[in-house]
């Protein structure tokens, strides 16, 4: 029961993000892009200084090839990319969420599933679910709009995602509750 009330918790601050950065990106669409390009190079460069400091402590003869000096220099290579080329790196970030969304959504749809298996109210949670793949699915294909657009529409997008993934997380947890409390031996 342990595991599940920590799930739970992890399931509503990750709820709580999507919200956040929904909102974030409704508000600075451009700043949020330009952001997280940033961060992603800063990502890729703490991964090369990570692998490259593996690479110069490691054991020749028992880490023979684990290559961490060549992994450090392609996440070199991958932030200078990100920083040069970040306009296509804009363009692909809203695809990138699309996908997450559609996943989400997926997943919503599974935990209605599983409400449908316990005898609970599980039909709204199917529609919602559903509406969140949906949403993840105009956002991966519809690839003529800007990404500031793309970014807005998105961060709506996230925002409801996060709302379902909330109130999901709190629904299905209280009713294992109750069903787990309904079923001890």
């Amino acid at each position: 029961m342990n595991y599940l009330k920590s799930l739970k918790w992890e399931m509503v601050i990750y709820a709580l993000l999507c919200i956040l950065m929904g909102i974030l990106m409704m508000i600075y669409p451009s700043s949020i892009l330009n952001t997280i390009c940033y961060i992603i190079a800063v990502i890729f460069l703490l991964l090369a200084i990570r692998y490259l400091l593996e690479y110069r402590k490691r054991d020749l003869i028992n880490d023979f090839y684990k290559y961490e000096l060549v992994v450090g220099i392609i996440f070199i290579v991958a932030a200078i990319f990100v920083l040069v080329k970040k306009d296509f790196v804009i363009s692909i970030i809203p695809f990138i969420v699309g996908i997450i969304i559609v996943i989400s959504g997926i997943m919503k749809i599974e935990n209605a599933l599983d409400l449908k298996r316990m005898d609970s109210h599980w039909v709204f949670l199917l529609i919602v679910a559903i509406v969140n793949v949906l949403l993840g699915i105009v956002i991966l294909i519809n690839p003529q709009n800007t990404a500031v657009f793309v970014t807005r529409i998105t961060g709506i997008i996230l925002t409801y995602s996060g709302v379902v993934d909330l109130i999901t997380t709190l629904t299905v947890s209280g009713k294992i509750r109750r069903w787990v409390n309904d079923n001890a031996i």
